[in-house]
Parts: C-alpha cells; sequence; structure tokens
C-alpha cells in the first residue's frame, strides 16, 4: 500500500490539566495464545449459548516494541468535554439510551464522570483540540495491562470490586490500575483507539474487521456477569459514527514522534515455528504405485430414498494417468501424531497459523472427550489404547504440515483414489461385490490401522474405505471431473466455498464405494484423517 503522508499538525487551542502517565520504551505482551481465547469461547458458550462471541481476533499473542509515550490517568470527563463543546471545537454528544440519566452529559452533578455518546471522530477532535491524540491500541493495552500479559490491571485475579459497573466518577476504583497507574482502563466505558479494525499479524480467524470501523479497547459488558471473560486484551470493532448507543468514551495520548504502527513495533509472533523436515523420506511403510493409467470416478447414480444421488460430482468416470509416487501404507496414527505435536512445541496456530488438531489440554477448554491427543506439561500424548488408531480432529492444514515434517505431501485425489481402487475401476478395495466385514451394522467402524485384512486395496494399501475419512490436497469443486486434465491432476485452483477435498466413505459413503467424495474447510477439526504421499525427487 502507499504510505500516507506525516499528518499535518493542527494547532491546539484548548486546555487539558488531567494528569498523564508515562510508559516507558520497551516490549510488552499484547493478546492472548489461541488456547486462552478458546477457552474464553467455552466460559461464555456455557453460560450463554444463544448469544454469538468470539474472543480469537484477540489472538495470536504477540511481543510489541514501543517507545516512550504519556497517557491520561483518566477518561476525559463531561465536563472536559463540553468545554470543548462551549469552544465550538466538537460536537455535542448525542443521545444517549436509557441507562443514562437524560441530563448525564449537560449537569454538573456529573461532571467528573466519564463522557458517553462520543463517535470516534469526536474523540479524535477533543484530543486535537488539547495538542493530543489518541493512543494506539498497542499504547492503549500496554498502559493497561504492563509487560507481563497479564489478564486484568491489577493482576490474573478477577476481582469485581475494582471496576465500575454502574455509572460512577473517573478514578473511583484507584485500587483497580493498572501496572503505570492508569485508571478506569476496564469497566463500563469503553476507549475509542486511533486504530482501524484489523486483524493482528498472522491471525486467520474471522472477526469484527471493517474499514470504517475503529478499535474500542476496556469495555466490560455487565449484563453477562458469570466467569470472567473481559480481559484487557478485548476487542471491539464499532462504526467511527456510532456514539451514543454504547457505553464508549477515551482517554488521550501523547509523544514526541508519531506513534509506530502495530507492523512496525512488532517483534515477534508466540507461534511455534515448524521443525525441517527430515533428510531422508522413509519408505519402509509406504507402497509404491506404478506409473499408469486408471479409471477415476462413476457413471452410475447412487440414489438415496430421499432421491439424491450421492454421486453427482464424482461423474463422468474418466480416464486418469499419473506418474508413480508412493502413498503410506497406512493411515497416520495418534501416537505418530503427537511425536509431530512435541517437535513443533504446540498445536494452536502452529499449522501455518491454524489449529494444527483437537487436542484435549489439562483443565483447559471444553476438555472434549472425542479428543484422544493430550497435552500436560508442556507434552503430547495419547489417551491409553488409542496409539495405533488413526488420528483424527486434524485439520488440513494439521495434515499437509505433518506430511511436509517427513518430507512428504498429502495425495491429490486421483492419487488416493488410485492407490484405493487399482486400474479396473473396482467399487471397493477388495473388488465390486459389498463386504460387510469393512463395516459394524453399516456404520463408522474405527479400528486400529491395518487391522482388517478385508480392507486392502489392490497394491496393499489398508483402509481406504472406512476408519476415518482422510483428507488430500486438492480444493473441492463439484464438477471438476468434467474438465479434470487427463495427466496428473491437481484439483481446482480454489474451491466452492474454500472446501479441500476428503476421501474414504463411511457409513452410507462406504456403500457408495470408493469414488466417494467429501468437503470440509481446510481449518475445520472434524473426525478427519490422512496419510502420506511421495513422489521421488519431490525433495
Amino acid at each position: 500500500s502507499t504510505p500516507l503522508p506525516p499528518p499535518t499538525p493542527v494547532p491546539a487551542t484548548g486546555y487539558d490539566d488531567v494528569p498523564m502517565v508515562e510508559v516507558p520504551a520497551g516490549e510488552f505482551i499484547m493478546g492472548v495464545s489461541y488456547d486462552d481465547a478458546e477457552q474464553r469461547n467455552w466460559d461464555w458458550y456455557q453460560e450463554y449459548p444463544d448469544l454469538l462471541n468470539s474472543f480469537t481476533h484477540e489472538t495470536p499473542r504477540m511481543i510489541v516494541n514501543l517507545p516512550t509515550y504519556f497517557i491520561d490517568q483518566l477518561e476525559v470527563t463531561n465536563a472536559r468535554y463540553r468545554a470543548c463543546v462551549a469552544a465550538g471545537f466538537c460536537a455535542p454528544v448525542g443521545e444517549l439510551g436509557a441507562e443514562h440519566p437524560p441530563d448525564y452529559a449537560t449537569n454538573p452533578r456529573y461532571d467528573d464522570y466519564p463522557v458517553h455518546g462520543i463517535t470516534w471522530y469526536d474523540a479524535m477532535a477533543y484530543c486535537t483540540w488539547v495538542g493530543k491524540r489518541l493512543p494506539t491500541e498497542a499504547e492503549w493495552e500496554k498502559a493497561a495491562r504492563g509487560t507481563d500479559g497479564r489478564r486484568y490491571p491489577w493482576g490474573n485475579g478477577w476481582d469485581v470490586s475494582r471496576i465500575a459497573t454502574t455509572l460512577e466518577p473517573v478514578g473511583s476504583h484507584p485500587d483497580g490500575a493498572s501496572p503505570y497507574g492508569v485508571q478506569d482502563v476496564l469497566d463500563i466505558t469503553g476507549e475509542w483507539t486511533s486504530d482501524l479494525a484489523q486483524r493482528y499479524p498472522e491471525n486467520k480467524y474471522p472477526g469484527p474487521y471493517s474499514t470504517s470501523d475503529h478499535i474500542v479497547r476496556g469495555l466490560v459488558d455487565v449484563h453477562y456477569t458469570g466467569e470472567p471473560v473481559w480481559w484487557v486484551s478485548v476487542r471491539e470493532a464499532l462504526p467511527s459514527d456510532e456514539g451514543g448507543r454504547e457505553f464508549v468514551g477515551f482517554r488521550c495520548a501523547r509523544s514526541e514522534t508519531p506513534p509506530p504502527s502495530l507492523a512496525e513495533a512488532l517483534v515477534r509472533v508466540d507461534i511455534p515455528e515448524m521443525p525441517p523436515p527430515v533428510a531422508t523420506v522413509d519408505l519402509s511403510d509406504m507402497v509404491y504405485v506404478p506409473a499408469g493409467e486408471f479409471i477415476m470416478g462413476s457413471n452410475e447414480p447412487y440414489t438415496t430414498t430421499d432421491g439424491i444421488n450421492l454421486r453427482a460430482d464424482q461423474f463422468p468416470a474418466h480416464i486418469v494417468y499419473l506418474d508413480a509416487f508412493y502413498i503410506d501404507r497406512y493411515e497416520v496414527t495418534f501416537a505418530e501424531y503427537a511425536r509431530f505435536l512435541n517437535a513443533v512445541g504446540g498445536h494452536s496456530q502452529a499449522c501455518e497459523g491454524y489449529m494444527c488438531a483437537g487436542v484435549r489440554v489439562a483443565g483447559g477448554p471444553r476438555d472434549n472427550q472425542s479428543y484422544h491427543l493430550l497435552l500436560e506439561g508442556g507434552q503430547y500424548t495419547v489417551e491409553s489404547g488409542y496409539e495405533n488408531y488413526p488420528v483424527d480432529h486434524v485439520s488440513w492444514y494439521g495434515a499437509a504440515a505433518y506430511c511436509a515434517w517427513l518430507g512428504k505431501r498429502l495425495p491429490t485425489e486421483a492419487e488416493w483414489e488410485k492407490a484405493a481402487r487399482g486400474t479396473d475401476g473396482r467399487l471397493y478395495p477388495w473388488g465390486n461385490e459389498w463386504d460387510p466385514r469393512s463395516q459394524v451394522d453399516d456404520v463408522l467402524h474405527v479400528h486400529e490401522v491395518g487391522s482388517e485384512a478385508v480392507n486392502v486395496s489392490p497394491y496393499g494399501v489398508y483402509d481406504m474405505l472406512g476408519n476415518r475419512e482422510e483428507w488430500v490436497a486438492d480444493w473441492y469443486a463439484r464438477e471438476y471431473y468434467v474438465h479434470s486434465p487427463l495427466h496428473n491432476p491437481t484439483g481446482p485452483a480454489k474451491g466452492e466455498r474454500n472446501y479441500k477435498s476428503i476421501r474414504s466413505g463411511i457409513g452410507e459413503g462406504a456403500w457408495v464405494g470408493l469414488s466417494w467424495r467429501n468437503w470440509s474447510h481446510p481449518w475445520g477439526i472434524s473426525i478427519f484423517g490422512f496419510r502420506c504421499a511421495y513422489t521421488p525427487g519431490q525433495d
């Protein structure tokens, strides 16, 4: 983007005698880890299942270095703002809601209360009038929590008595001050910052981002007072011209030079780095699939009792030529994936910025009993008895990262299907007649990898039908087979609705056979597993 020119200073014509606090230069912890955000998401959902909320837009945790600056010890009050209005520099306060007295902005009784009903433009105007500016989001957070990443201004233990939960004069809770002595940074008054609503670096998750919104910090919604989720890292994105509907005010900052952007101040993002791949690919548990043609897809419909053709996205059957490749004989197991996570040193946002796999963290988010990967004491282990079962709840990014760690890659859809059905277009690994031994009661049957002799492809690859559905490399497109190339197809350039393809049917999908196709968002954590492929010379 084109750099913006430095702003032209506007001469200050007003006066503001509020004390300012010096925040010395140096690094601090900004944002939160994905695990912390997920825990708070879960705490929120447990108490308010019908109210959508997410704290993941506070991620990832970052180390940020800021130069020295000064920030108001107290929020701007009604009296201070009214002086700017009287000077003709600021707009009058907008209409406030029913939770404010009708004369809140004008009655001298409320002179020392925080001004509310302020748009971002109003806040900018006031700070300019007194020769200051709005703090950046990073400046606000450092002033509020210090350098150690604490949850609240006073520490890590929640204490509602330290904040204003009703309308009160500024500075009424000095025991709730930050390490720098900044007061009222966490209460019912949210505070405008100078920053537009944007993602943090390396954050890949949906959030309240719009170029017409600015970030508000420090807002505690006291209507929801269950397990405290309102850390000083909480971000709210509000339209810049919105004022009266919200409990929104501000405070001002000052520095000798313009403040750095977050990108300029960022030292590092606290996300584990992927370990280097192995030097030599281990082919001992891989199967060689020779070059040549095979039949991919299906021309025969498979219609359910509801009239749905489950083979609609597998049409037409077509000839595909593939170069020779290797593919894992077995699906990747929990034990193998745990070794990978221990090598990485983390699972949250560690795989291209996304969660690698669902992990049950001791005392952590959700304590999901369907997760069999465990994290305790900094080490990843597997729930007893599941070591040799196919790993599940792995994202596409987590599967791709694992394969890359071993010097391999995910197989393409075409490679997966050829390895599963051979060259004769068979329906199932063993032939064209259904064998009920491959499933239990015609539904999902999960077993240790390689333990079912019936479920072996013509090339000797195990569990290509059932057990776990498997991620493949391709983006998904429903009609891709209509125009798929003859030689080494790798899928469309981008998938429908950003889905990645999944192979290996379970339940009714298994009846459909080895041409079955499924799909999911690549960041999704569901019951999907995977296996890896390798082409000689790819490294």
